[in-house]
């Protein structure tokens, strides 16, 4: 298949030696791909909202020069947020002292040494005295590994107190926040997600918002996003080099919670050259303070701060009309395989039922909530919290898809094969959540959206509401859709490899929750499930506290709450 992240006709792009240093002409990495590396295109000016609808659909990158936080009318244009000891002394950061929701990485040569999970705010506190070490002359304290405070979230959801469900209420934030000096975000780029009515999926957006301060020589690895998400990356001091790979449509399952454990280091042109990876752009990028970089859905990129100093960036990864169509695929993925270890169907989960039986010491269909614990072992956190709130709230899934089509509908930019992309994900999703026995409106979007039958390998069934009993595993498969063109939606692939683990929060049936209350309770609460959960995926190795017990797995330890 052709690469959608070739740019547009009329559209240049300027050629460079290679950033990681290969000799002329020496490059492995280009001799692979046949075409050299090439700098991000860079914007003087904010670009308009069509100019990103482009660059988003085609999934290729940009940077924007510094001034936009001005236009953007965000209090950071000040310079406060080139301080790290603005964000250590934050009321925001103060008020939560005693939650260890951090996760801190020393780095020795650009290669993660070890990781612990503090406080926000003593990290910066550690941080900003061994920058105060640095600027003295002296030798920073404990060792010379560079650190590196990595995704906290800088807008977390509101906690819960008190019973879930109607007897639930909200604690307020302290005030003022961090969030409130990036307000309003990048307006261009608004966030499906943050715009929902839906308690759940407005949790899952401030999962998304995060934080990056780091010091020279610290790196992330090669990766992708979560959940099929746009980011951009807002530089508030130091400087970030940035290596990108776009690979063909099609390429990338967007709900593979290993995918990071197929891409070579990125700054290795010699890994890149030798991987089994199909064809691809490699883009490169000096961030510098004061820039915003726009890193497109599927996109995978690796960096390393190089500053003289500390590194700290804003980011906010996002949902719109552009890859919601991808991020539709990845729920679908996600109840399938659901389904399959539920004992409702195949489609890879034989293995996981059999350790289930073992297990709980069950036979035949498990439970929901066994069901559950073993699927999050599976996702990316972010799409196990979606996953959650479809379940309890679909129609909060619904809405997300309304207001992308009404935005396909009227931006000439957005293209004819968006709306059917979206058209297709929504009505498999909507399938697979009936197979599920989840109650969802036979109108819901129904006259809206055209049934894409013609587009679709196989022909959906009738989605009217289930009844109690549910399909049997027989009649599953032969009822499911298993593929869709690419032109679409590229094919659902079986589910991941079990290689992480995670505590799942209890989803409630969706027939329990008789009110909005209850079911922004229980989405909400998976979104705090989320937080946790990510938090240990980032760590690698972790420890699990469940039911008053702690099992320490390898070197790191840390702490996930059971939200159910």
């Amino acid at each position: 298949q052709p690469c959608r992240a070739q740019p547009p006709v009329g559209r240049r792009r300027t050629m460079v030696a290679c950033p990681n240093g290969c000799p002329a002409g020496g490059c492995p990495a280009e001799a692979k791909f046949g075409r050299p590396w090439a700098a991000v295109e860079r914007f003087e000016k904010v670009p308009s909202r069509s100019q990103y609808l482009a660059h988003a659909l085609q999934r290729q990158p940009f940077a924007v020069a510094p001034g936009c936080a001005v236009h953007f009318g965000w209090p950071a244009a000040d310079g406060r947020l080139a301080r790290a000891e603005y964000w250590r002394d934050h009321p925001g950061t103060l008020a939560r002292q005693d939650e260890e929701d951090a996760a801190l990485a020393s780095h020795s040569d650009f290669l993660r040494t070890s990781m612990t999970c503090v406080s926000g705010r003593e990290a910066l506190r550690v941080l900003c005295q061994r920058e105060a070490c640095r600027s003295a002359g002296a030798a920073p304290p404990v060792d010379g590994d560079s650190l590196y405070l990595t995704a906290w979230e800088y807008d977390p959801p509101q906690k819960l107190e008190g019973q879930e469900g109607d007897g639930a209420t909200a604690v307020p934030h302290a005030d003022p926040r961090l969030a409130d000096d990036v307000r309003g975000g990048v307006p261009l780029m608004p966030c499906l997600l943050n715009e929902s009515p839906c308690g759940g999926m407005q949790s899952l957006s401030k999962l998304l918002r995060w934080i990056y301060v780091g010091e020279c020589g610290s790196v992330c690895p090669t990766h992708v996003d979560p959940l099929a998400t746009h980011a951009w990356m807002w530089l508030a001091a130091g400087e970030k080099q940035w290596r990108l790979m776009q690979l063909p449509e099609g390429s990338l399952d967007p709900a593979d919670a290993d995918a990071h454990t197929k891409f070579p280091d990125l700054f290795d042109c010699a890994a890149i050259a030798a991987s089994a990876l199909p064809g691809a752009v490699l883009t490169h990028c000096s961030l510098q303070s004061g820039e915003l970089l726009f890193v497109p859905s599927l996109v995978a990129h690796a960096v390393r701060n190089t500053g003289p100093g500390l590194t700290l960036a804003v980011s906010h990864n996002l949902l719109d009309v552009t890859c919601l169509p991808e991020a539709l695929q990845a729920l679908c993925t996600a109840l399938r395989l659901l389904r399959a270890v539920e004992g409702r169907g195949d489609g890879g989960g034989a293995e996981s039922l059999q350790a289930l039986a073992e297990k709980e010491q069950i036979e035949g269909r498990c439970s929901r909530e066994a069901a559950l614990e073993d699927v999050s072992e599976r996702l990316d956190a972010p799409l196990f919290a979606l996953l959650s709130i479809a379940l309890v709230a679909p129609s909060a899934v619904a809405e997300a898809v309304r207001a992308a089509r009404a935005e396909a509908e009227e931006d000439e930019t957005l293209v004819a094969g968006q709306f059917e992309a979206l058209a297709a994900g929504w009505h498999l999703c909507r399938h697979e959540l009936a197979l599920l026995s989840v109650d969802v409106d036979s109108d819901e979007l129904g006259d809206e959206l055209p049934t894409p039958a013609s587009k679709i390998a196989a022909p959906l069934p009738p989605t009217a509401a289930p009844t109690t009993a549910p399909p049997s595993p027989s009649s599953s498969p032969s009822s499911s859709p298993t593929t869709a063109p690419a032109t679409v939606l590229p094919p659902l692939p079986s589910p991941p490899p079990v290689s992480l683990l995670a505590v799942a929060p209890v989803v409630a049936p969706s027939s329990a929750l008789s009110s909005p209350a209850a079911v922004e309770a229980v989405a909400a609460g998976a979104g705090e499930a989320s937080r946790s959960v990510k938090r240990q995926r980032s760590v690698g190795s972790f420890a699990i506290e469940k039911e008053g017990r702690c099992q320490r797995i390898g070197k790191y330890q840390c702490s996930v709450v059971n939200h159910s």
